[in-house]
């Protein structure tokens, strides 16, 4: 039913923190909170519905030695019916399969919880850019270089893959083209987010959920 690349430990972690949110907007931000000395609630009925979903078979039997390659061939190839991944992976699965795919929401417990959590998003803008080095011979030119870079980047995001997720600000017009799915993205979901689930700073944490 699911292709997952889980031979990469930030997949399975993703989902995971996937069915937290539906509990926990907060996702593992939460367990870094003031006087957290136990696993909260949230984060034990979130793995006890993913240990439910590969009883069940979601998962096939060799998710754990399976790259993205072999993970998404097989949802391109209409072998599995669901693939996990981020937003970016929008472009691809178009590409591969035009007006035959799209997005869902991450699923709840019951009805009442799913519409709750709908727009408690699991991820966020991730932490990137270009580096200068201190040492640089020529500093000043080097961080103009970057800047120039950066906002090339964006704009090329922006005007031509249509994903408003940038970090620098576009002035230029969006794509006309954007990917059916990248359009509720843009319409749909970025307006009516409410939580978006925190990254979490403790690797001590981070390694041990891995």
């Amino acid at each position: 039913p699911m292709s997952i690349f889980a031979k990469e430990k930030w997949i399975t972690t993703a989902f995971y923190n996937g069915l937290v949110t539906r509990e926990q907007p907060r996702g593992f931000g939460a367990l870094e909170e003031k006087g957290v000395k136990a696993l909260p609630e949230a984060f034990v009925t979130a793995a006890q519905q993913m240990k439910q979903l590969q009883r069940a078979g979601l998962f096939d039997a060799n998710a754990t030695n399976t790259n993205y390659d072999q993970a998404s061939s097989l949802f391109y190839q209409g072998k599995a019916a669901m693939f996990v991944n981020g937003q970016w992976e929008i472009y691809s699965s178009q590409e591969k399969l035009g007006d035959q795919v799209d997005w869902m929401y991450w699923p709840a417990k019951d009805e009442a919880t799913y519409e709750k959590s709908k727009y408690f998003i699991d991820g966020s803008g991730s932490p990137q850019g270009y580096a200068v080095s201190a040492n640089s011979k020529n500093k000043e030119t080097a961080v103009k270089v970057a800047a120039f870079l950066a906002s090339k980047s964006a704009e090329y995001r922006y005007t031509q893959l249509g994903s408003p997720i940038v970090p620098v600000k576009v002035d230029k017009p969006m794509a006309s083209n954007v990917p059916a799915m990248m359009q509720r993205v843009v319409k749909e979901l970025l307006p009516n987010a409410q939580e978006y689930a925190q990254l979490l700073s403790n690797t001590k944490i981070q390694n041990t959920i891995n």
